[in-house]
Formats: structure tokens, sequence, C-alpha cells
């Protein structure tokens, strides 16, 4: 198991290289889209990010922890 706590410094977006498929387990959040896009997803809930679709994490769970599997490839 692999644990990471990242922090994005306030108005920077990820832009990765890979495909990236997650999945939340727990909690909520809340993932905006350089284009305008958002999205939120709650446990169960699922989505492919395609390389250098920019975004970050708007928001997450206030009363629980927030949990996502995270998966790269090309």
């Amino acid at each position: 198991m692999f644990r990471w706590f990242g922090y994005l410094p306030e108005g920077q977006w990820y832009d990765q290289t890979q495909h990236e498929w997650v999945m939340l387990l727990k909690g909520e959040v809340t993932l905006e889209f350089e284009q305008g896009d958002s999205v939120t997803l709650t446990p169960g809930d699922y989505l492919t990010i395609v390389p250098h679709q920019k975004h970050r994490v708007a928001s997450t769970s206030k009363s629980s922890e927030t949990l996502w599997l995270a998966v790269f490839y090309d």
C-alpha cells in the first residue's frame, strides 16, 4: 500500500504524461479541470484523466478521511 500526502500550491495544475484512473473509496472529493469542468466523486465513483488534462483537487471531505485508488498507465 502506498500513501501519498501531496500538496499542490494554490493556482497550480497537475499535468501528467500518463493516463490516471481514479476510484474514490471513502469520503468525497471535487476535482476541477483547467477547461472549467468539475466533478464530485463519492465512494464507488471512478474516472479516467487523460494525459495532459490539467486538473487539481478543489475540495475534500471535511467530516471524514478521503481515500482513493489511483492507477497510472500509458
